[in-house]
């Protein structure tokens, strides 16, 4: 970027003359008439003979030259010799070839508005083969039909765009902050000091965060597994997870416990509870906190689950993994009135006491006895002294 920026206020000769030469104070060219000739230094200008040991290496330096004078350059036509070989390579300006037609047949589809239309630029650097593998610039037409980009501008031309690695760890960590790319894009214009320093728009960030998610969500469950695998090779020892899939693979049954978790119950896992009504996550699945009570009457995890329903089967599963990990130990369980728990508890933990939550309990009142009746006469405050 900063080999950019060095040359944002370039000017500009023509190869004809005018009496009244009007500027423009965007991009500081000098209107003399149907052609713009880009000033830089020689070294970074074609010329006519200069030697490239292949296509890559002419075009890299004839796009460098591009972003330099304030346009976007790109790869056209070439042709080859019987042996399938290329013999010439043509590069031109991004807004060489005729204009696209306004009218379209659809009316209800929309054409972008871009500042980089094509308008037959006859811009373009010709390479031809030496005959020992590498090329030569056979032509080099310099002068444009259009004005460049200058101050201002540059930083929306596409040579000036890239998403560094540090640009995309920047967007990932943020995203991991609850931070969507466009407050990323703005803190990190606040971070560099201006847009024009960014060295990439708000749509690239929002582009790549796309991306990102896209890729996220047909790996997803591959990504959680390694990084379970991860933390159960490296951070901690103690972590221990399970899981199943169905015939396509798919997740449908997870449970996890770190070591932290393992530690409480052993300390506090006398008694235990869970309840399976959050599904707060896309894929539905039912989301199982396994918590208990300190001495401190505040709440500890012991472990979590994810299971695709709230059947018998998929509870007995989870219990099952819970006993596998933390033993039987349990002296009570509490839940609530789900009588596919009631199943599971009895036949995993047949020797547990299962009581109810008392929550779930005095919740249900207003709705059995009617919430007129319980909040306007004292019924609930003599329950809950009975209670």
């Amino acid at each position: 970027m900063q080999s950019f920026m060095e040359n944002e206020e370039v000017l500009y000769n023509s190869a004809e003359t005018s009496p009244n030469p009007t500027p423009n104070s965007d991009n500081l060219t000098h209107d003399l008439g149907d052609d713009w000739i880009p000033e830089c230094d020689i070294e970074k200008k074609p010329i006519v003979g200069q030697l490239f040991p292949d296509i890559d290496t002419a075009f890299n330096f004839y796009y460098h030259y591009g972003s330099t004078c304030g346009f976007v350059s790109r790869r056209s036509t070439e042709r080859k010799n019987k042996q399938n070989k290329i013999t010439r390579k043509y590069f031109v300006c991004s807004r060489a070839g005729l204009p696209e037609d306004d009218k379209s047949e659809d009316q209800s589809i929309k054409k972008r508005k871009t500042t980089s239309a094509k308008c037959d630029c006859p811009a373009k650097l010709i390479l031809a083969s030496n005959g020992n593998g590498g090329f030569y610039v056979k032509e080099f037409t310099e002068y444009h039909n259009h004005s460049f980009a200058g101050k201002g501008t540059m930083q929306f031309l596409r040579c000036s765009r890239s998403l560094t690695e540090f640009h995309k760890r920047f967007i990932i960590d943020a995203a991991k902050l609850n931070i969507g790319a466009t407050r990323a894009h703005a803190i990190f214009k606040s971070m560099i000091g201006s847009y024009e320093n960014v060295g990439a728009t708000v749509v690239d960030f929002k582009n790549f965060s796309r991306d990102i998610k896209e890729y996220i969500g047909k790996h997803d469950a591959d990504i959680l597994i390694q990084k379970f695998k991860d933390i159960q090779a490296s951070s901690d020892n103690n972590f221990r997870f399970e899981y199943k899939t169905d015939e396509n693979n798919h997740l449908t049954q997870l449970f996890w416990a770190d070591g932290v978790g393992r530690r409480n119950f052993e300390v506090f896992g006398d008694v235990i509870s869970f309840d399976a009504t959050y599904r707060t996550n896309k894929y539905g699945m039912v989301f199982i906190p396994f918590i208990g009570i300190d001495n401190h009457w505040k709440s500890v995890t012991f472990a979590a689950a994810l299971l695709e329903k709230e059947d018998a089967d998929n509870y007995k599963w989870a219990c099952e993994s819970f006993k596998k990990f933390f033993g039987s130990s349990v002296k009570c369980i509490v839940t609530d009135q789900d009588p596919a728990m009631k199943i599971a508890i009895e036949e995993c933990f047949p020797g547990v006491k299962h009581r109810l939550c008392m929550w779930h309990i005095m919740k249900k009142f207003p709705s059995k006895l009617g919430t007129l009746f319980c909040a306007e006469s004292p019924f609930m405050d003599k329950l809950n002294n009975f209670v």
